[in-house]
């Protein structure tokens, strides 16, 4: 059997994630004045509240993913058949379904200590 090199987009979002959040520590805020006067519902945080909002909506979207990896390699090892290939392709993305998300955990509690202790 052909082997198939497996990308796992969990990792790959996680390391963007925490790239964004160590570059982006500038102690700016963005006053866009009374944009919701309209009641659109646009909101007027300052930068850090939107960086400290966008790294708990991109957590939220790794761990969803990687959930969803896990659920798939758990029902390929099951399917596996006694098929060595499928197991070890199967521990693969488990491993790096789990390892996605301790580093998206990581990447949020990082952004949280820099913005609500150092850049305060």
């Amino acid at each position: 059997m052909k082997k198939s090199k497996l990308i796992v987009p969990s990792v790959f979002v996680s390391c963007s994630a925490i790239s964004f959040c160590v570059i982006s520590k500038a102690r700016a805020q963005w006053d866009i004045g009374d944009i919701d006067a309209a009641g659109l519902g646009l909101s007027t945080d300052t930068f850090l509240e939107m960086i400290e909002r966008l790294t708990n909506w991109l957590t939220g979207l790794v761990v969803a993913i990687g959930i969803l990896a896990i659920i798939w390699a758990g029902v390929k090892y099951v399917s596996s058949g006694g098929d060595t290939e499928q197991a070890t392709t199967a521990k693969r993305v488990f491993k790096y379904a789990l390892l996605g998300i301790i580093v998206a955990g990581i990447a949020w509690a990082l952004v949280n200590v820099l913005v609500n202790t150092i850049l305060v």
